[in-house]
């Protein structure tokens, strides 16, 4: 997903619609446009989304499920890029497709 550049003012005034619109649906606030825009299309059956980034950087609602993973170590060796490689997370959205197990169920 790759939201479209927002002002703060835009990004303000679409939190306050969503907010609007969803009740008391957020526990919290969205922290950015991609979580905005993420959670608030996160119920549309038409939609899968998948939100890629580090843990602690975006916290979505309890249906979404979040998967960890490890990537390989790049061409960057700082000490900063090889600490952040255990923090990658992907979350998807309660609509997206669930990989079937070798032994046939969910995985």
């Amino acid at each position: 997903m790759n939201p479209p550049p927002m002002t703060q003012t835009e990004y303000t005034e679409a939190l306050r619609k969503a907010l609007q619109t969803a009740g008391n649906a957020y526990a919290f606030p969205p922290r950015n446009a991609a979580d905005l825009i993420a959670i608030t299309n996160g119920e549309n059956s038409l939609l899968r989304i998948a939100l890629c980034g580090y843990t602690g950087e975006h916290v979505m609602p309890d249906l979404w499920q979040c998967v960890a993973w490890t990537c390989q170590k790049g061409y960057e060796s700082k000490k900063q890029a090889v600490k952040d490689r255990s923090r990658e997370r992907i979350w998807f959205s309660p609509h997206c497709l669930k990989p079937l197990s070798l032994f046939g169920g969910v995985s």
